[in-house]
């Protein structure tokens, strides 16, 4: 009897970049290709775990709010001149973007973006990651455990998307860049790094805290920090400047950013009659809540700090100054979260940045700590 040799099921084959044996099985190569780049395994986690935020039957107050915002522009009752000097600009204006492609008030198109954004976001801690450490598995912890723990607290605070969580994705290339700028000694990357920080603030102004901790960070430069210095600050202005560039005359969007920040002081003020002592418990407490919640995170991240200050001596400048600016990140953003005493949950979203990037550098405890 003749005997036929079916090359298909036999031969190798690539698709991908990724070798199947045998008859192609569609599961069996998922998985190898997953394994193989988990870079597109982090982003899908990133994504798929805010897929049920594409279907709430209601939305964060503030989403509303910026809908009703963006809205206002596509409808040209009001212009750049009435969000020069808030707080959160960009944000109105990314809001905007996406009801003008997808239609009016398309806050389910928002959040599919914003799913899309907090992806996107994990990808650039784990460059920054690696730009810092040199390590991947060190990088592909950072990007892992932001992806996971961005969603890992109350749904209407970490599940929306506001400019706090906005506002990472900016953040994540600020330090990427920043850290690229110590790794090669070339000072360009600092203005790259300023520029996307100020980038970051015009989502949200309260993520100062990065610009504050990367500034410090380079004080650690010794002599040489003064063009490093003049890098950042001279990018940072010209980023933070972009409304007033587009705005065009200088005088009258002075005077709206005035009017604005008086508007917003009477904000951030309202509450500061409360009781210190009260908002000092608020505070302690649902931070508590916070870190317990996101364990997987903030225990490795607080046991980087404690090491990275045990063996400050042996450290190099390049690594003080990597080390500082990161610790000084999270402090500033922090201490921010209670500012006008309200203490609301989503005031602690940008400080998943640096603790990702902090507990990546203990990966090897948490791989310990898993088998």
């Amino acid at each position: 009897m003749m005997r036929y040799n079916d090359r298909t099921s036999d031969s190798n084959t690539m698709i991908l970049g990724v070798k199947t044996e045998g008859r192609f099985r569609p599961a069996r190569w998922l998985r190898n290709f997953l394994v193989k780049h988990p870079l597109v395994l982090i982003f899908l986690t990133a994504v798929l775990l805010r897929v049920p935020s594409w279907f709430v039957p209601y939305y964060n107050v503030d989403e509303i709010t910026n809908g009703l915002f963006s809205n206002f522009v596509l409808n040209k009752k009001i212009d750049l001149e009435f969000f020069l000097g808030n707080t959160y600009i960009l944000t109105h204006y990314f809001y905007t973007l996406i009801f003008w492609i997808f239609g009016p008030f398309s806050l389910r198109a928002v959040h599919v973006v914003h799913s899309l954004w907090v992806g996107l976001t994990a990808l650039a801690l784990y460059s920054a990651a690696f730009a810092y450490t040199r390590n991947r598995r060190a990088a592909l912890w950072t990007a892992g455990l932001y992806a996971v723990c961005s969603i890992g607290f109350l749904s209407k605070d970490f599940h929306a998307a506001l400019s706090e969580s906005l506002s990472l994705l900016p953040a994540a290339i600020a330090a990427m860049a920043y850290f690229t700028a110590l790794r090669k000694n070339r000072d360009v990357w600092f203005g790259v790094s300023g520029f996307f920080a100020a980038v970051s603030v015009l989502f949200k102004l309260t993520t100062v805290g990065l610009c504050v901790g990367l500034f410090l960070g380079l004080l650690f430069l010794g002599r040489r920090a003064l063009v490093p210095i003049a890098y950042f600050c001279l990018s940072f202005l010209i980023g933070f400047s972009l409304p007033i560039l587009c705005y065009g005359n200088l005088f009258e969007a002075i005077q709206a950013i005035l009017a604005r920040f008086h508007r917003t002081s009477g904000y951030v003020n309202f509450y500061t009659s409360l009781p210190s002592s009260y908002v000092l418990i608020k505070y302690v407490f649902r931070l508590f809540l916070i870190m317990l919640a996101l364990s997987p995170l903030s225990v490795p991240a607080v046991y980087a700090v404690i090491n990275f200050f045990k063996s400050y001596r042996s450290l190099f400048f390049r690594e003080r100054a990597a080390g500082v600016a990161l610790v000084v990140w999270l402090c500033v953003n922090a201490v921010l979260a209670s500012m006008g005493s309200r203490v609301f949950f989503h005031y602690f979203v940008p400080s998943l940045a640096p603790l990702s990037l902090l507990a990546g550098l203990s990966y090897k405890r948490i791989e310990r700590f898993l088998k």
